[in-house]
């Protein structure tokens, strides 16, 4: 049942991003910050929606990094998003090979025992 409640959960919030756009990550700044290397030449920074994961210099931060270059770092990525950041990264869900990192990020969060990692309403579901 919470399995049902979390694939409707992250559909819905897909729903609510308007564009989309792909490419090869080619670089992980911290646990929810990725660079994608779209048509070969522009590289745009990514950051991944609703999910919050320590700072790379904060307990875990380093974890949270090496979690998301696994999922993530050398591969071909689809980013779907609606908006940019005050810092102009795009915010947006990451899918890789129709896995989505997000929320892959906060699941292997709750494995890891990070603290701080969020996903919207979902974190509840998992936490308990």
């Amino acid at each position: 049942m919470k399995l049902l409640i979390f694939v409707a959960l992250t559909l819905l919030s897909v729903a609510g991003f308007s564009e989309e756009m792909s490419g090869r990550v080619v670089s992980i700044a911290d646990g929810d910050t990725l660079t994608l290397l779209v048509d070969g030449r522009e590289q745009v920074k990514v950051r991944l929606a609703e999910i919050d994961t320590p700072e790379r210099r904060q307990p875990y931060g380093n974890k949270a990094q090496q979690a998301l270059v696994a999922l993530a770092f050398d591969k071909d990525a689809i980013v779907m998003w609606s908006e940019r950041d005050r810092y102009g990264r795009v915010v947006g869900r990451v899918f890789v090979d129709g896995l989505d990192v997000n929320a892959e990020m906060v699941r292997g969060g709750a494995r890891l025992g990070l603290p701080t990692v969020r996903f919207g309403r979902v974190i509840i579901l998992l936490g308990e």
